[in-house]
């Protein structure tokens, strides 16, 4: 059971000592007072500045630990981007060497014992013959 951090014994020991300073007849003016001293002291503008200046010190390894991180991200980026640009360069060269410069394409050649006519349109002309049915394994007899 902490309270603000102290535990039990640490609060007996406090109390003891306040007992032992103060004395128990001064004893509620000096907490009276100690509470007002405390409520002026949050509520002043040298307590928030200093509140907030410890606040940026403790954030201040994670807030550049994000900056740093971002500016390496966007060099990264950067970087794939610009690699990637230059392998879209490299491909459309590449494929400038394969384009011919006639305006119609140029159809496939003929292949042997096949008409050119068939050849480019991609159907069979031909069918294989048929073996003789003695020769078929699927043949009764």
């Amino acid at each position: 059971m902490d309270f603000l951090g102290v535990g039990p014994l640490e609060l007996i020991l406090i109390i003891v000592l306040a007992l032992v300073l103060v004395g128990p007849r001064d004893l509620a003016k000096f907490g009276r007072d100690a509470g007002r001293f405390l409520n002026r002291l949050y509520r002043s503008p040298a307590w928030r500045t200093m509140n907030d200046a410890s606040r940026e010190l403790r954030n201040l390894p994670t807030r550049l630990a994000r900056e740093a991180e971002l500016d390496t991200l966007q060099r990264d980026l950067e970087q794939a981007g610009q690699g990637l640009q230059q392998d879209v360069q490299a491909a459309s060269e590449g494929m400038g060497a394969w384009t011919t410069p006639a305006a119609r394409p140029v159809p496939p050649p003929a292949l042997p014992g096949k008409p050119a006519a068939a050849a480019a349109e991609g159907t069979r002309t031909e069918q294989a013959p048929e073996p003789p049915a003695s020769e078929s394994p699927f043949a009764e007899g």
